[in-house]
This record gives structure tokens, C-alpha cells and sequence, in this order.
């Protein structure tokens, strides 16, 4: 038959739950500082614009198509590639910037 813990068992014990605890929410803390200062380097956006420019041109390429039209009628596009990637960092990349 097991006695039951000590006063001192169960202080320590709830010492040790508090402790455990805080240092998760440290680490938790370290972790957002640094993807904070990783995603603020130059190299990391240039990176993701990349990313994103290519997935964009893809999916674009991909849903793009659609039925042939029977008879093809010229028309300028006034889009360019640099201006669409443009648009898009600005409307989502630069969304949460400056991350402070």
C-alpha cells in the first residue's frame, strides 16, 4: 500500500509545474523573436517575393486557361510581371510591416 506525499512532495512538485511552464513561455517568446528577425532580413523577403511571384505565375498559368475562343482578338495586356509582383507585396507582404 503506497502513503500518501508529503506537504513538501506536493510544494515541490507544483515548483517544479510553475518553472516548467515559464520556460515554455520563454522559449514560446524566443521562438517569435527570432522568425521576427529572420523574416526581416532583405535576403528572407527577396526569397518569399520570388516564391511568390513564381506561384502566382504558375497558378495563374494553371487557372488561366479556359475554353479557346474561335476567332482571336488582339488586345494589349497593361499588366507587366514586375508590376503584378509589385501588388502583391504590397498588398500582402508588406501588410504586417514594420513586424514590431
Amino acid at each position: 500500500m503506497m502513503r500518501a506525499p508529503s506537504d513538501t512532495d506536493i510544494l515541490r512538485a507544483e515548483q517544479r509545474l510553475v518553472a516548467s511552464e515559464r520556460e515554455v513561455a520563454q522559449s514560446i517568446a524566443r521562438l517569435r523573436l527570432e522568425f521576427r528577425a529572420t523574416l526581416a532580413k532583405p535576403a528572407t523577403l527577396l526569397g518569399i517575393a520570388c516564391v511568390g511571384v513564381i506561384a502566382g505565375y504558375s497558378v495563374g498559368r494553371h487557372f488561366g486557361r479556359g475554353p479557346k475562343p474561335v476567332e482571336r482578338i488582339a488586345v494589349k495586356s497593361t499588366a507587366s510581371l514586375a508590376g503584378n509582383a509589385f501588388a502583391f507585396l504590397v498588398r500582402h507582404g508588406l501588410r504586417h510591416w514594420p513586424p514590431w
